[in-house]
C-alpha cells in the first residue's frame, strides 16, 4: 500500500491459517522513495469483532456499530530514526494466543452468543509509524482457530 509518495510496505506470511498458540512467521519489506523521520517499524496481530447495538425510541429503531479489539500483540521491528530512501527487510515471529479466551461459554448462553455475535476478524498489520503524517501500512487477513 502506498503512503502518499513516501514508499510502500509489503507483509508476507508463510500461510494464512493458524492454530491457537502457533508461531506466525513472516517478513516485512519497506521500500522508501524519500527520507522519512519515523517512530519505527511495527508489526501487530489483531483480533477484532464488529458489535451492533439497536435501540428503539419513539417507534424508530437506531442501529450503531463499533469495532471491539479483543486481542493485540504489537512488536517493534526497528526504532525511531530518520529512514533513508532505500529498502529495509525485517523478519518477525508472533505467537498466536491460546484459544481459551476466545471460546464461547457452554450451554444455552454459549449457543446464543454464537448466534448474536459477529465472527472474530484476525489480521496482521505492518506499519511505518510517521508522526504527524500518513503512516505507510499493509494489512493481511488471517485465520486463527
Amino acid at each position: 500500500m502506498f503512503g502518499f509518495g513516501k514508499g510502500k510496505i509489503d507483509l508476507q506470511v508463510e500461510k494464512t491459517g493458524f492454530a491457537f498458540n502457533e508461531s506466525i512467521r513472516g517478513k516485512v519489506r519497506l521500500e522508501l522513495s524519500k527520507d522519512v523521520k519515523a517512530k519505527g517499524v511495527f508489526v501487530a496481530l489483531l483480533a477484532t469483532r464488529e458489535n451492533r447495538t439497536t435501540t428503539y425510541s419513539g417507534g424508530r429503531a437506531s442501529t450503531q456499530s463499533h469495532t471491539e479489539t479483543l486481542y493485540e500483540d504489537k512488536r517493534q521491528l526497528d526504532g525511531e530514526k530518520e529512514y533513508l530512501a532505500m529498502a529495509y527487510n525485517y523478519d518477525f515471529e508472533i505467537i498466536a494466543p491460546t484459544g481459551d479466551r476466545f471460546q464461547a461459554p457452554g450451554g444455552i448462553l454459549g449457543g446464543l452468543s454464537k448466534i448474536f455475535s459477529s465472527p472474530i476478524q484476525w489480521q496482521l498489520i505492518a506499519k511505518l509509524d510517521v508522526p504527524g503524517g500518513f503512516d505507510v501500512s499493509k494489512k493481511v487477513k488471517i485465520s486463527v482457530t
